[in-house]
């Protein structure tokens, strides 16, 4: 107790640190599947894809022939996960649950950077105290050892937003600012290259700095940004697609055309999340403290408010987008508080309360803290393709999600092949061949078993997977009907975690999945 007492007071980054490391490792090692949609389809299944020689997103002008057809996929991240799985193939690493724990292990010691950037902001602008609690808290937030090992761009890009706004406030302590200014331009150019909503934060800066009046640094911050952003994005996509960021302009095209296509909710919804995830009542004075900072730390808040606005306002609205400013809210939060209480005569008066809140923070957090830092998600779906991978003939699969009206798309990569997928779901009408929608070149939705009586034996499934409880019983009839033949093999559960998350949201879709075999 000695040891950490005094490492706490002389030098406590290093043993932040060391609680941020084991956390994030346990997560690693523990915490396998992913958490949302984009985290594997977007990154894992494309990445490993390429380096099969093979497309499974139908991303590149080879596979859609036509540039006005692009989703719009910054090619920088899903590239390094290209490479990566490369490198572990030519040493003999395929197995794909190898190749993902050390995908996660990567990540985790990434992350650490999250944290000591954190920490090293909050030195330069506040006092000791504040450092040291805003990197304890940023390292062992109740959420982030867990998210900080899945390949999530809204994670992930929270590390050169982090460092490229210390050089920028390091820069204002140091001589030769404004090569500070450029390094820490350069980062942040690196996290448009993740996320390219994140354009929205160095575009901030610059704002904030001529706000300021440091002109110059202004045009050195914005030049080394926009540097970076056109070495990353724009030569890569003069190679792909023959014209620079056709990426980006895909991405713009795509998200107003779909902007109320997916989630939403009102003006509110990210002060909310916010709210919620910092934990209540702790999480409403750091909402107070974060704009109490509007003044004096007006380059470190206005791009995390005008971040915060412009996600407000947009009409498609999912939780993770606000991810991003998740280490803003936090140091800016914290410090304002602090040092608003601090000066405050109600709280001198009443700390007792203060620390009472903080008690209750503390014991909410590290109860959510154990049950999502080993737990993992969609494991179902996981743990279904990691089963059958084993298994022979498993290139043509049956998914049966007719107990509900959208399809599940299976990871397929755990498989370590390239699967075809027929989907049967609720309340289709029959049709035809012609009538199918492509999902991808691997996910063929068709309406009704039927099908298969009009297919060749070599296309046949040798494998059907039913999805969660509903009707099972007659569903299993139902297809016992053209498929006589089929054999229960398994059943496979989700998670504790993913049970909660579909309690809370059915939109999570974790679901139990019976797993049976087709005798030819």
């Amino acid at each position: 107790m000695n040891t950490i007492k005094q490492l706490w007071d002389e030098k406590p980054l290093r043993l932040i640190i060391m609680a941020a490391l084991v956390l994030r490792l346990i997560s690693a090692v523990f915490s396998g599947g992913y958490a949302f949609h984009d985290d594997h389809f977007s990154i894992v299944a494309s990445s490993q894809s390429w380096v099969d020689g093979d497309d499974y997103n139908n991303w590149m002008p080879w596979s859609i022939g036509d540039s006005e057809k692009i989703d719009g996929h910054s090619l920088f991240y899903s590239g390094i996960h290209f490479l990566l799985f490369g490198l572990l193939e030519f040493l003999g690493i395929g197995d794909p649950k190898t190749k993902m724990l050390l995908i996660r292990i990567f990540h985790a010691l990434f992350s650490i950077l999250a944290v000591t950037a954190s920490y090293r902001i909050t030195k330069l602008i506040g006092t000791k105290h504040q450092a040291r609690m805003v990197g304890l808290l940023m390292a062992v937030l109740w959420f982030m050892p867990f998210l900080a090992v899945r390949n999530l761009i809204e994670i992930v890009c929270i590390v050169p937003l982090l460092y490229g706004s210390y050089y920028v406030e390091l820069a204002a302590k140091r001589k030769e600012s404004m090569k500070w200014y450029a390094i820490g331009g350069a980062i942040m150019g690196l996290a448009f290259s993740i996320r390219f909503q994140t354009a929205i934060i160095p575009a901030s800066v610059g704002l904030a700095l001529l706000i300021v009046h440091k002109w110059r640094a202004a045009f050195v911050f914005g030049g080394a940004a926009l540097a970076s952003m056109a070495l990353v994005q724009a030569i890569p996509d003069m190679i792909i697609w023959g014209r620079p960021f056709e990426e980006l302009r895909g991405y713009i095209a795509d998200n107003v055309a779909n902007r109320n296509a997916y989630l939403s909710g009102g003006a509110e919804k990210y002060i909310l999340v916010l709210i919620g995830i910092f934990i209540l009542p702790m999480s409403v004075l750091w909402l107070v403290g974060f704009f109490r900072t509007w003044r004096k730390h007006v380059v470190l808040f206005l791009p995390a408010f005008i971040f915060l606005a412009f996600h407000s306002v947009f009409p498609n609205k999912q939780e993770r987008f606000i991810f991003p400013i998740v280490g803003y809210f936090m140091i800016l939060g914290f410090v304002g508080w602090d040092t608003f209480r601090t000066k405050s005569s109600f709280w001198q008066k009443n700390n007792r309360l203060h620390t009472g809140l903080m008690t209750a923070f503390w014991v909410i957090n590290i109860v959510f803290l154990a049950y999502t830092t080993p737990s993992s998600t969609k494991l179902a779906r996981v743990a279904a393709m990691n089963y059958l991978a084993d298994k022979p003939n498993n290139e043509f699969i049956y998914v049966d999600d007719s107990g509900r009206s959208k399809l599940t798309m299976m990871p397929s990569y755990y498989l370590d092949n390239w699967s075809f997928f027929y989907h049967h779901q609720k309340n289709d009408t029959p049709t035809d061949e012609k009538g199918f929608d492509q999902f991808s070149k691997y996910v063929r939705k068709i309406y009704t078993p039927e099908y298969f009586a009009h297919i060749s034996t070599d296309s046949l499934p040798a494998y059907i997977i039913l999805i969660e409880d509903e009707n099972i019983e007659k569903r299993i009839e139902a297809t016992k009907q053209y498929f006589p033949n089929m054999k229960y093999m398994k059943t496979v559960k989700p998670s504790r975690l993913d049970a909660l998350l579909e309690s809370i949201n059915d939109a999570n879709n974790n679901y139990a999945m019976r797993i049976f075999s087709v005798q030819m």
